[in-house]
């Protein structure tokens, strides 16, 4: 792993599964390899056998997170990044990021602004929240929402910085 062969190291692990099947931390390396290889589906199910057998195992919580995320499972992923959220008392900025993400792919958009306002340690209800949540809505083409949060942005700082440039960025686009 450490010297990037991932098929090499994903099959000596499958070697060790299959001759020592339960030996501790083997899904846990296996789930790691499939990550670091990008191949998250599989990653998905050594992760969720590595949380099986120890279920306090940090790394394979934020890593199933993310692979439930890459592998195009938003919804699938949140429990995960949640649990992430909770282990620092300021934000974990990539789980924050992709756990925003997740909310914005399952229409949470409430969950989606106090992930990206703890991410830049932002209040939740403040302007600059709403506008930072607008931008990423209008990135992933969520215009009629990235209108509205831009606009309530507005409406509770007319002077926030950027926030006229990016309604008239939405309108240009609509």
């Amino acid at each position: 792993l450490q010297q990037g062969k991932y098929d090499e190291a994903i099959g000596e692990l499958q070697q060790l599964a299959s001759s020592q099947p339960g030996m501790k931390g083997l899904a846990h390396e296996l789930g790691t390899a499939y990550y670091r290889k990008g191949d998250y589906f599989h990653a998905v199910d050594s992760l969720k056998q590595a949380l099986q057998a120890d279920p306090a195992d940090n790394e394979a919580t934020q890593l199933l997170g993310i692979s439930y995320y890459l592998s195009g499972k938003p919804a699938d992923a949140i429990p995960f990044l949640e649990k992430v959220q909770t282990w620092y008392s300021r934000a974990n900025v990539d789980a924050s990021y992709i756990l925003g993400q997740c909310y914005i792919q399952t229409k949470d958009y409430p969950h989606a602004r106090q992930a990206f306002a703890k991410m830049f340690d932002l209040a939740p209800d403040s302007a600059g929240s709403y506008l930072l949540t607008a931008r990423m809505l209008f990135r992933q083409e969520f215009e009629p929402v990235a209108l509205e949060y831009a606009q309530k942005a507005v409406a509770l700082d007319p002077r926030l910085p950027l926030a006229h440039e990016l309604l008239g960025e939405i309108h240009l686009f609509q």
